[in-house]
């Protein structure tokens, strides 16, 4: 009977140090992120609606493009919110070796698209144009993977801001021209509530 009890102690301190030791290799891990700003670029973009949904982008050939496939990549920057239990036990060693994907709580309030000049006959310089643009999203957390919807309808759900989105012109200018998009984005943030993308200068080609 000793030799029996002696032998679980045994196994139960094994188990024990092994869930410490792999704990200190893999935990703690972030369970939420606050967005501490966002990365942008100018970028040719195609979507594809099939069975499958799949997104292409590429760098813009001499800042010279074809107005549907004229795009901006918004990425988040994430900034990890970790939060640590002072307490040890084998089940929380177990969970916190199985991390869990980051998400945050913050959504966008609305996008605000101007550009500085006439767009066409019924977009002049500084109105919105986000009737003009869809938006393809990439959000792990909330299990949205490269799905596409209207700038206008997205931004009704009063979405959490996701990993990254790229806004994809549907409609062209009047004419080819040289422009610059301003984007703002108003959010329901922890630190930011407002932020303000320049894009650089393009030739958007009508054909």
């Amino acid at each position: 009977m000793k030799n029996k009890v002696l032998f679980i102690l045994t196994a139960y301190m094994f188990v024990f140090l092994l869930g410490l030791n792999s704990c200190e290799k893999c935990g703690p891990f972030p369970e939420n992120f606050k967005v501490a700003g966002f990365d942008f670029d100018n970028v040719s973009a195609t979507f594809s609606e099939t069975d499958e949904p799949k997104l292409a982008f590429s760098e813009i050939s001499n800042d010279t493009i074809l107005y549907n496939l004229f795009s901006v990549l918004i990425e988040t920057k994430a900034e990890a919110i970790v939060h640590v239990d002072p307490t040890f036990n084998l089940i929380n060693a177990a969970v916190a070796c199985s991390p869990t994907i980051p998400r945050t709580d913050e959504k966008i309030d609305s996008i605000l698209i101007t550009t500085n000049q006439d767009f066409d006959e019924t977009h002049q310089s500084g109105t919105n144009l986000h009737a003009l643009f869809d938006i393809v999203v990439f959000d792990e957390a909330n299990n949205i993977f490269n799905e596409k919807y209207t700038l206008i309808n997205y931004i009704e759900t009063k979405p959490f801001i996701p990993n990254n989105m790229f806004l994809i012109l549907n409609s062209p200018p009047e004419t080819s021209m040289h422009v610059e998009f301003t984007i703002h984005l108003f959010l329901d943030g922890i630190d930011i509530d407002f932020f303000e993308i320049k894009t650089k200068k393009v030739f958007i080609k009508i054909e």
